[in-house]
């Protein structure tokens, strides 16, 4: 009986296993019963005729160090599957990169807190590709950030139908969608992903004008001091971009979010002055963006907003540091502001004018320096000197630093009176009298930003360092648009290690002959005194 109970035993074993098998496999509870019960009685069987050998197993010194090495194996496994569980519940990253390249940007994170509904992306990609596993790893991103993006990463080649019925034709096509809004990307970068973001989730686009007729900078010129760029940019960022010729017109149109002066080399006429008044007094924006030239009307029309224009051009020797022209000055501290709050790059003026606030408090406007120059700079007033390369610093004649380059200000807006109604054809075909909408009638007053200099965001400068980053946060805050973004690509930066010829030295001698050295050393010396004892 004895020998037949330790097959009883072994078979107990086994139907146990059998039984948890099915369990687990989810087969009908009669499997799973079955077999533990016959386990069970298998167990039994071998614990009645085993007992003493049982009981002996139990108290010897063997089962002692195995209990003991058994609870070892079991605290180590629970500790183990205890912070997996943890790390799926709790799952999180740290980006040790210098430039913070598997990191999603402040401005970005802020999009995605703020998502109402929600958004599904899908990226169209070769199975295998670098790419796919760079949209991947980059929209991965996106869904720690929120749970309002859902993404998707189909192969057009394993699956034709989907990429069909989408009308995707090319590789790398990364379809956003909201609701019935859509939007389609061609380039993978974060940049590109949350501006889409932001227009598929915000179908109605606002409208900037660009003043022309008096030598401003174009938006249609691709050259170094053209607003191509500046263009792009903003239409990227699901602005609507439209010149405005205001000689033409009686008044800059209420659907203009904002109105941008980008460098104008003439003044603009008495009447065009007064129309950008009017639309500063009924809530308008207005971005000033003036060069270092005689433009004596608009300098007087700006003193009645307690804004002065200095017929200066400011030296900064400061930007000789960062491999700048001395006429090139160069911002590295801004004013507390909306604007500047999320800024650290410098930004850098080629060639600019003092732009500072003037006069006692009035009633009904509040200007405040939104940046300036360091102590060391200052505002050449010998224009003469300054065209002979002979400029200096005289105490007295010249604007001492530090020297303001950009004011900010807001003009309490006027109740809107007699405002002329505009035709739109009615569905009978006749017409329609309606008030026209002023698009920052939701706003309590007018606010402009005053630059000293237009060729900071030309084509040739928008990029350099903070330059372009600053504009938009400007244009962004007058058109109440924040939370809007531009951001730079994060590019992988390679550390070069000098090293001298004795380092050279050192790097051969000390990992290749000495460390070796020394182990052999140990050895022979364990060696001998082995064979001496």
């Amino acid at each position: 009986m004895k020998s037949i109970s330790r097959y009883a035993g072994l078979t107990g074993i086994l139907a146990v296993l059998a039984g948890s098998l099915a369990y687990y496999l989810k087969m009908h509870w009669a499997y799973s019963c079955t077999g533990w019960t016959v386990g069970l009685i298998g167990l039994a069987i071998y614990a009645i005729y085993n007992i003493k050998d049982i009981r002996d197993f139990l108290f010897s010194r063997a089962a002692r160090y195995g209990a003991g090495s058994a609870l070892s194996i079991i605290l180590v496994l629970g500790i183990i599957i205890f912070i997996s569980i943890m790390n799926v519940r709790n799952n999180g990253q740290w980006d040790v990169t210098k430039n913070k390249k598997f990191s999603l940007s402040q401005q970005t994170i802020q999009i995605l807190g703020g998502l109402a509904e929600p958004v599904i992306v899908t990226g169209f990609f070769q199975e295998g590709s670098p790419e796919k596993n760079m949209a991947n790893d980059l929209l991965t991103q996106y869904t720690r950030a929120t749970n309002n993006l859902k993404y998707e990463l189909v192969d057009p080649n394993r699956e034709p139908a989907q990429a069909m019925a989408a009308n995707v034709t090319t590789y790398g096509t990364i379809i956003l969608k909201s609701g019935e809004r859509e939007e389609r990307l061609y380039r993978l970068s974060e940049g590109e992903i949350t501006n889409a973001i932001i227009r598929v989730i915000r179908p109605h686009k606002k409208r900037i004008y660009f003043l022309t007729g008096h030598g401003e900078k174009d938006i249609d010129d691709f050259e170094r001091t053209g607003y191509s760029t500046v263009k792009k940019i903003l239409e990227d960022q699901n602005y609507e971009i439209k010149k405005l010729v205001l000689m033409q017109v009686e008044d800059v149109p209420l659907d203009a979010s904002v109105l941008v002066v980008a460098g104008p080399q003439k003044d603009p006429f008495p009447n065009e002055l007064k129309a950008i008044e009017r639309y500063l007094k009924r809530r308008g924006k207005v971005i000033f963006l003036i060069d270092p030239k005689p433009v004596p009307a608009l300098s007087e029309f700006l003193v009645q907003f307690r804004v002065k224009l200095g017929d200066d051009i400011i030296i900064d020797k400061l930007s000789r540091i960062f491999g700048g022209d001395y006429t090139m000055p160069v911002i590295v501290r801004y004013a507390p502001h909306p604007v500047t709050k999320n800024l650290s790059a410098y930004s850098f003026f080629p060639v600019s004018r003092s732009v500072s606030v003037i006069g006692d408090e009035k009633e009904g406007i509040t200007v405040n320096n939104l940046f300036g120059t360091e102590d060391q700079a200052w505002g050449e007033t010998n224009l003469e000197e300054f065209n002979q390369g002979q400029a200096q610093y005289t105490e007295g004649e010249d604007l001492a630093g530090p020297v303001s380059l950009s004011v900010v200000g807001t003009v309490r807006a006027e109740k809107e009176e007699n405002q002329k109604t505009q035709g739109n054809e009615g569905a009978d075909g006749g017409e329609e009298k309606n008030e026209p909408r002023n698009v920052n009638q939701n706003s309590s007053s007018g606010n402009f930003i005053i630059f000293g200099d237009s060729d900071f965001v030309s084509n040739s400068y928008i990029n350099l360092q903070g330059n372009g980053d600053l504009f938009l946060s400007s244009v962004n805050w007058l058109a109440e648009e924040g939370d809007l973004v531009s951001i730079r690509p994060k590019i992988g930066k390679s550390d070069i290690l000098l090293l001298t010829r004795a380092n050279q030295q050192m790097v051969f001698w000390l990992p290749v002959v000495i460390l070796p050295a020394i182990v052999l050393l140990i050895g022979v010396l364990v060696l001998v005194r082995r064979r001496s004892m």
